[in-house]
């Protein structure tokens, strides 16, 4: 009786041993990390403002003067094993700028705070790829896109 009882523990070990290992042996679905910079350069002749969200600092607005820039750099995972730039990002856009996944940013300028469309969508953007797994995309605001809101608040 003893040797059964041992016997029976025994098992359920090795069973319980085996269901934990054949359990991380499938192939799951791998994250894979990629980084992006976004880079938004002023252009136009006005002073702009608007938000960005980053992992690193929250929620912040950016002003930028005539012919000015800032970049912000995002590290996110998820994705395909080999991501094309030119189609892989416009939900990481939509993690950046506010509102974005609405279809359109909210800029400041002139007085005005309008629905601007163009950097909300990746298409609209340059992009480089600067290493592997990491791409840089650039938005340029120029007084064409600002003389073009969606509409003004």
């Amino acid at each position: 009786m003893q040797q059964k009882g041992t016997w029976m523990r025994c098992l359920l070990i090795g069973i319980s041993i085996l269901i934990i290992s054949l359990s991380g042996c499938g192939e799951g679905e791998t994250e894979y990390r990629l980084d992006t910079e976004f880079v938004f350069v002023n252009e136009s002749s006005r002073a702009i403002t608007f938000t960005i969200i980053s992992q690193r600092e929250g929620k912040t607005k950016v002003s930028l003067a005539p012919n000015e820039k800032d970049t912000v750099l995002l590290l996110a995972s998820g994705g395909f094993e080999n991501p094309n730039p030119d189609s892989c990002c416009q939900g990481l856009l939509h993690g950046v700028l506010d509102q974005s996944d609405q279809g359109f940013t909210v800029v400041r300028f002139d007085n005005n705070t309008c629905m601007i469309q163009e950097p909300a969508m990746i298409s609209n953007y340059t992009n480089e790829i600067l290493g592997h797994r990491l791409f840089r995309y650039t938005f340029v605001f120029t007084d064409e896109v600002l003389d073009n809101p969606i509409r003004c608040l």
